[in-house]
């Protein structure tokens, strides 16, 4: 993204968030839009996905190849996870 000037909508689902960025020239109150009457991200494209974070469950088995190590330390019993 390179500036702060825009539209951001994130989708929060149970196991993905999504980030979209529109630059102030795109429409974003059209039919569909993030800011339109009916938001349908289905049409929203890959042109304005930003970035998809994929959520873990608590229980999942550490894969050091697709998991970063933060991801997988154990935070059981403990009030942060520093």
């Amino acid at each position: 993204v390179a500036s702060v000037e825009g539209t951001f909508a994130c989708i929060w689902e149970k196991n993905t968030i999504r980030f979209y960025y529109w630059t102030p020239e795109e429409d974003v109150r059209q039919e569909g839009g993030p800011l339109s009457e009916n938001p349908q991200p289905d049409q929203w494209g890959d042109a304005n996905l930003k970035n998809t974070v994929r959520l873990l469950e608590t229980d999942t088995e550490c894969d050091s190849e697709a998991h970063q190590e933060w991801q997988c330390h154990n935070c059981a019993g403990s009030t942060s996870c520093t």
